[in-house]
């Protein structure tokens, strides 16, 4: 059986219309690697879907709100819209995937939304968000960003190539079946 891997879509308003958005990279790195991707989209029912996967996969996308990390969020023209749905399922889940030692994997925001969980600090350069302080729950080689002792991986990949995070996610895939992350 396929492990079953839940990512969080953004969401937001465009044309009125309330819309869900991902980068179909998640879904088709996940395919290649062996797993059965699945998205999350209704943060009443966080919970259910956690219990329905094998891993989380924490996408990138908008910024992190700054109270994650002990600072006040200001409104700039220039950044991105935050989606607080987003954060508060990207929260419970890494909450609930910390607690059950379920293995999680994360790209670009999802490595800011973990060090800032773990206690880490980020900042504002050049209109992105990027580490201030790493957690000292992690540590860092080549990219990667590993837990010290949770099944966590993270990537500082801001591409949207497939190939740029595929191996990671075969490596998590294979946590995921119950092998070592």
């Amino acid at each position: 059986m396929k492990p079953k891997i839940l990512l969080v879509a953004d969401d937001g308003y465009q044309n009125n219309i309330y819309h869900y958005i991902i980068n179909s990279c998640y879904g088709q790195a996940i395919s290649n690697a062996g797993g059965l991707p699945l998205v999350a989209l209704s943060e009443s029912i966080t919970n259910d879907y956690f219990n329905l996967c094998d891993g989380i996969f924490i996408a990138d996308g908008a910024f992190v709100h700054a109270s994650n990390y002990g600072g006040i969020y200001e409104v700039n023209k220039e950044l991105p819209e935050l989606s607080r749905k987003r954060e508060i399922m990207d929260f419970t889940l890494l909450e609930l995937a910390v607690k059950n030692k379920k293995p999680i994997i994360a790209i670009g925001r999802g490595l800011c939304f973990i060090n800032a969980y773990f206690g880490g600090t980020l900042k504002i350069e050049n209109d992105k968000q990027v580490i201030d302080k790493l957690s000292e729950n992690l540590t860092v080689d080549n990219g990667v960003y590993q837990h010290k002792t949770l099944p966590i991986t993270a990537i500082d990949c801001t591409s949207n190539k497939l190939s740029d995070y595929q191996q990671n996610v075969c490596s998590f895939i294979s946590a995921c079946k119950g092998g070592i992350l």
